[in-house]
């Protein structure tokens, strides 16, 4: 929150065009972070309590435009049913350049989330969505996301060039940094199929993700604390307990570069796929 006030006054007080896009970026990089803390609400990592996960989960999902309980409900799924026709994560299909370029957008996280919220508040949940998260996810719409879009608009009506500058553009670039930073969870350029991979970045870029990049041990273990991710990757890794099926890149650039390489020399149309 301080950084985000920080970088939003530096950006009301210079109007440099270089500073309002290097600064709509970090603001969309710390929305993007919210997503990191949604999933620690998810598995009960934030608080002791389920009321106090559902708490601190609106309070990340809200600003997002998104009601937490469809995705708490759409994770979970996800990690009953992972490498199943039931997993309700689409495989990822990205045939070429204009592919990746593409999902450096709001599509490849935000619209999804905010089609399904459409989707629930207009009573046509999916089959992952039980009764009562269909209950309490239209109730946290409507009492909670829809009281904050209004303000919003309310607010960007009356200041439609600071808004756009200090929120819609951000909220936009966050897809594309949530993208970077979710990728490799299940999409190896170097392998076919689903298979589960990490990121070994450095201490810094994990706090601000939660340490989300460790994704191999998260898997292993869901409920682990996310504090706990990087050491016990660590000890997969000198252990030499991975499968095949797990991977762990030594930084997000290596990995998009591979990704990108693939990309490139990949006869047209194949691409890669998740």
């Amino acid at each position: 929150m301080t950084g985000y006030a920080t970088v939003t006054a530096a950006m009301m007080n210079y109007s440099d065009p270089v500073i309002l896009i290097a600064g709509a970026l970090i603001l969309g990089f710390f929305l993007s972070c919210l997503l990191p803390m949604m999933h620690e609400a998810v598995h009960g990592n934030i608080t002791g309590t389920p009321h106090g996960n559902l708490i601190w989960g609106c309070i990340a999902a809200t600003p997002l435009l998104i009601s937490f309980p469809v995705y708490r409900a759409y994770h979970i799924s996800h990690h009953t049913y992972l490498g199943t026709p039931s997993d309700p994560e689409d495989p990822m299909q990205i045939t070429g350049l204009s592919d990746y370029a593409s999902f450096l957008s709001p599509r490849y996280f935000l619209l999804q989330f905010w089609k399904l919220s459409a989707m629930v508040t207009a009573r046509h949940a999916p089959e992952w969505l039980s009764p009562r998260d269909t209950a309490k996810a239209r109730q946290i719409w409507f009492f909670s996301c829809i009281p904050f879009a209004i303000a919003l608009l309310a607010l960007t009506v009356a200041n439609p060039g600071e808004m756009a500058c200090v929120y819609w553009a951000p909220l936009m670039l966050s897809g594309g940094w949530m993208f970077v930073t979710t990728l490799h969870e299940h999409f190896n350029p170097t392998t076919e199929g689903i298979s589960t991979n990490s990121i070994r970045s450095r201490k810094l870029a994990s706090f601000f993700l939660w340490n989300t990049n460790h994704h191999v041990a998260h898997h292993r273990a869901s409920k682990l604390h996310f504090s706990q991710l990087r050491d016990r990757e660590a000890a997969l890794a000198d252990s030499a307990a991975l499968t095949s099926r797990e991977n762990i890149w030594p930084s997000f650039t290596a990995y998009h570069l591979a990704v990108i390489s693939k990309l490139v020399n990949s006869p047209a149309g194949r691409g890669v796929n998740q």
